[in-house]
Formats: C-alpha cells, sequence, structure tokens
C-alpha cells in the first residue's frame, strides 16, 4: 500500500513537472511570436494611417 501511494505521489511530481515546463514553452513561445508580430501591426497602421514615409519600403519589410 505505501508502495502504491508513494508511485502515485511520485507520478503527480511528473504531471506538476510537466505541465511547468508545458506553461513556460507556451510562454517563450508566445513572448517570441508577439514581438515580430508587433512591429509587423505598427508598419501595417502606418500604411493604412498613410503616415509611412517609404510605404514600398514597409511593403518590403512585410512580406520578408
Amino acid at each position: 500500500m505505501a508502495a502504491t501511494s508513494r508511485k502515485l505521489a511520485e507520478s503527480r511530481d511528473r504531471e506538476r513537472a510537466l505541465e511547468t515546463s508545458r506553461r513556460e514553452l507556451v510562454a517563450w513561445i508566445s513572448h517570441d511570436l508577439r514581438t515580430p508580430l508587433a512591429g509587423l501591426r505598427a508598419m501595417s497602421e502606418a500604411l493604412e494611417d498613410g503616415v509611412a514615409a517609404d510605404p514600398n519600403r514597409y511593403l518590403r519589410q512585410i512580406r520578408r
């Protein structure tokens, strides 16, 4: 009975560790995606608002 309880506790600990790792991975990926997307959004808004000094340059950067 004690061995079963110990194995169950170890399994729960592994599950918590995996969940923590998964959350960290999602946070890192979200951050890495948000950074370039923020730049793309700013450039597209500048194009929409007509304030881009060189619209063709902005379009080339967005495509890249």
